[in-house]
């Protein structure tokens, strides 16, 4: 775009200012829709160069309108998972709704309807702007709090021997040993400190999701509470490619993600037992409440933004 404005509007100043081309000044003053064609008359091979105009043009209308096309049907549905967008016949809705109003307004009064139009839309959305940026001042706010919550609340170490450990670092577990991991330690760790948390009036649960294209399932626990954000555990299983540094057979192994309200802890559970997982779990925990504790105040604190479950760049279903 830099190049774009300082090429094309450079060449139309100095035929205007120093070649006398005083039409071409008036000319993008009184239908500047067309002074770029103009303006490329002065210059050889207008043909190619005009075409190539054309052509950059539609695109770039077609990719905004796209865009926004996108938005607005994302706006104006329910969707059913955030990983996705609203579905293509809504899309195409708000495509011919764009397309229909801008012909319109053309047709009504020209490119100066269209500019006016925008700008009088332009002036209630600037609200929305100031709205946007109160919003994430306070999300802001509330990142902060959940940082320093855990500052506060050391995380618990998984114990055993330190060779132990290693072997978690170096873990590259293929989808049997996660499953087993899931099956051993994960889903009774969640499901015992769900009931423990029930016997003492919480409201807990554990639920289980297997997505299309995944063979190990998504265990969450979440317990909610009553004005606040509710406290989301999940273990997302995650293929990977295994590292071309570590000596394996399998070009790809199994993470076992954790991730919570405000998204993923880089935290792989692969080879704990039932007790760390519950360990790992309470710390978590403690954190969350020390969380509403700081930024609560007396006030309701609602779910952080965020998306659970996202998966890392590089991953791929397991």
């Amino acid at each position: 775009m830099m190049v774009w404005m300082s090429v094309f509007g450079n060449s139309g100043i100095e035929l205007v200012a120093n070649q006398g081309v005083a039409e071409l000044g008036e000319q993008a003053l009184n239908t500047p829709q067309t002074t770029l064609y103009t303006l490329l008359e002065y210059y050889p091979w207008v043909g190619i160069t005009a075409a190539v105009v054309t052509i950059l043009g539609i695109v770039f209308f077609i990719t905004s309108a796209d865009s926004g096309a996108l938005v607005l049907a994302n706006f104006t549905s329910i969707l059913s998972d955030v990983n996705h967008d609203a579905p293509i016949r809504l899309r195409i809705f708000w495509s011919a709704v764009i397309g229909l109003i801008t012909v319109a307004l053309l047709m009504a009064g020209g490119l100066a309807a269209l500019q006016s139009a925008v700008v009088i839309t332009a002036l209630p959305f600037s609200l929305v702007i100031f709205a946007i940026m109160v919003g994430m001042v306070k999300a802001l706010q509330l990142e902060g709090s959940k940082a320093e919550a855990r500052r506060h609340i050391a995380g618990t170490a998984p114990g055993g021997d330190w060779r132990e450990r290693l072997d978690r670092a170096l873990d590259t577990s293929n989808r049997a040993g996660a499953a087993a991991t899931i099956e051993h330690a994960i889903r009774p760790a969640l499901t015992q400190f769900a009931q423990e948390l029930e016997s003492r009036g919480q409201d807990a649960n554990v639920s289980e999701e297997l997505r299309e294209g995944e063979s190990l399932p998504r265990l969450t626990l979440q317990v909610d509470l009553e004005n606040a954000a509710s406290f989301v555990y999940q273990v997302c299983p995650h293929r990977m490619r295994t590292p071309s540094f570590l000596p394996v057979d399998d070009d790809y192994y199994v993470r076992l993600d954790v991730y919570l309200a405000e998204g993923g802890q880089e935290k792989d559970l692969n080879g704990f037992t039932r007790g760390q997982v519950i360990a790992d779990v309470l710390s978590e925990y403690e954190r969350h409440l020390h969380f509403l504790a700081l930024a609560g105040q007396g006030r309701n604190v609602q779910a952080m933004p965020g998306a659970v479950g996202e998966p890392p760049a590089d991953a791929s279903p397991a």
